[in-house]
């Protein structure tokens, strides 16, 4: 299906969306309604699925791919009464680091019926600041700066994000993702599980070198140190059963749970006083890390918040990501003095060839022409720097923005197609995309070329009048008529190069006139 990238036609008009959050402990789902005064949850969903669990050689397990999609499979009875665009699903960690995220992606998808996103680390850092910040109360005119650390302690990586607070706005400052996992120190040093008083200072001394390599650090002026996720969530309900805390995680807290563990030899598979069951085995992973985070970072209390990456998807992101990427590509082209009319004519042809297109069988994908619409948008965001390669000079800027609401891999695909819209066809780069999404960019790149030569009169009165656009396998048939083409010499000559260049890549495109 070809999708029409005006964002307020065509739409379900329901006011249900869904965020899920395929994470390296646990997947989780969050279902809310928007209304006037934002998004109420209506029912959250979570299940323990351990992507990491067994990883080897970048490959995450065979068993952890079946738990997972069998979780999604059990979320998609859910999901059955969400319209589709109104749906996000991300994965973090585990999908980031293995070789084999195709796979399960393609059968994610599949099962769900919605794309799936790889985010960044540092996005999904964003993410969480921005779930954080949807609860916290905004600080009081009369408070000041107030600056804020929100952790995350995660299956696979520990997020951190530092933002200053105002009574004027709150602005994110700085975004890390440390390879600090409960579940990949799990596998690493507690196991077998019994062996915890010994492993426990193993795994601590881990976590602080790697928080000392990355030369993490909290700059003066720290008022307000927030936790969230699973871990941090299970060590403050310990402490609390136990008595070492009134619910704010402390350094004291912090060690009378450690000398319970390593000193008094507790055995978290008999279960501890506070901590959920399905917890019990990535525990003392979660402890470790924790403390290490306390003691590198000189942090005397910590606050946790339920609130975290499904929240900043759900809850602060409005539409899911999609008009946070409108946010983000209008953003941009006022930064860098965008010709908007010529970016508006590029995707009105787009959608029109893309349309035409389709009647061939030449179909793009969701993402796929979503980043096209955006990539229309920005094609010319180069110019800011040079009119010479300004398609590179684009390329380079999208590729070190950073780009709200975008994953990585998002950002890779719009980089691509401004990079490949115009002169030679980046062949190297695209041949190094997924298998699974070769085609479909392919078939974007050359709808984009396609329609920046039509319209390089940059005038409404220089746009093709009608026209056709049909497809008969690896031929490409552009009729067009012949008082436009010879009144518009540049693009006829511009066709003509076209034509030599699509070779490269196995198509053939033919130019008829039609009187």
């Amino acid at each position: 299906m070809v999708i029409n990238f005006d964002e307020d036609i065509g739409l379900d008009e329901s006011n249900l969306y869904a965020a899920v959050d395929l994470g390296s402990n646990s997947f989780h789902l969050l279902l809310g309604e928007q209304q006037e005064s934002g998004f109420i949850a209506r029912e959250r969903l979570k299940q323990k699925v351990q992507l990491l669990s067994g990883f080897k050689d970048g490959l995450i397990h065979p068993d952890a791919l079946r738990r997972g999609l069998e979780c999604l499979a059990a979320f998609g009875q859910r999901l059955a009464g969400v319209p589709r665009q109104n749906i996000r699903v991300a994965g973090t960690c585990a999908l980031r680091e293995a070789r084999n995220r195709d796979l399960f992606i393609r059968e994610a998808e599949q099962v769900l019926g919605v794309p799936v996103s790889v985010i960044s680390g540092d996005e999904e850092a964003r993410l969480i600041d921005l779930g954080v910040a949807g609860f916290l109360e905004p600080p009081a005119p009369d408070d000041g700066a107030v600056n804020r650390l929100v952790v995350d302690i995660g299956g696979g990586s520990t997020e951190f994000a530092f933002s200053a607070n105002t009574y004027g706005g709150r602005t994110l400052t700085d975004t890390h993702s440390l390879a600090l996992g409960c579940v990949s120190f799990t596998d690493r040093y507690f196991t077998p599980a019994d062996l915890v008083p010994g492993a426990y200072p193993v795994a601590r001394h881990a976590a602080v070198e790697t928080l000392l390599r990355s030369n993490l650090s909290v700059s003066e002026g720290l008022a307000q140190v927030v936790g969230t996720s699973g871990s941090i969530e299970s060590i403050q309900a310990v402490m609390v059963a136990n008595g070492w805390s009134d619910g704010v995680i402390d350094g004291q807290g912090i060690a009378a749970l450690e000398e319970a563990l390593v000193d008094r030899r507790w055995v978290t598979q008999v279960g501890l006083p506070g901590l959920a069951p399905e917890r019990v085995d990535i525990f003392p992973a979660g402890v470790a890390i924790l403390s290490a985070v306390f003691e590198v970072l000189a942090l005397d209390r910590m606050q946790y918040v339920d609130a975290s990456l499904l929240q900043g998807m759900l809850h602060v992101e409005g539409s899911l990501g999609e008009s946070v990427q409108a946010r983000t590509v209008a953003n941009l082209g006022r930064r860098f003095h965008v010709d908007e009319q010529q970016a508006e004519r590029v995707r009105r042809q787009v959608v029109h060839l893309a349309a035409e297109a389709e009647r061939s069988g030449w179909l793009l994908g969701e993402q796929t022409a979503r980043m096209l619409g955006w990539a229309a948008c920005l094609h010319e965001v180069g110019l800011m720097l040079s009119p010479q390669s300004y398609n590179r000079h684009g390329a380079y800027m999208l590729a070190n923005a950073p780009l709200h609401g975008f994953s990585k891999s998002e950002q890779e695909e719009l980089v691509l197609l401004v990079r490949g819209h115009r002169r030679s066809f980046p062949a190297l780069a695209w041949r190094s995309l997924p298998d699974d999404r070769r085609l479909d960019l392919l078939r974007a790149m050359v709808l984009l070329r396609l329609a920046v030569i039509l319209e390089r009169g940059h005038s409404d009165n220089r746009s093709p009048g009608e026209l056709s656009f049909t497809v008969d396998g690896n031929e490409l048939i552009l009729s067009l008529q012949k008082s436009w083409l010879e009144r518009n010499m540049l693009s006829t000559r511009e066709l003509a190069v076209e034509a030599r260049q699509l070779e490269g890549v196995q198509l053939r495109l033919a130019v008829l006139e039609v009187s």
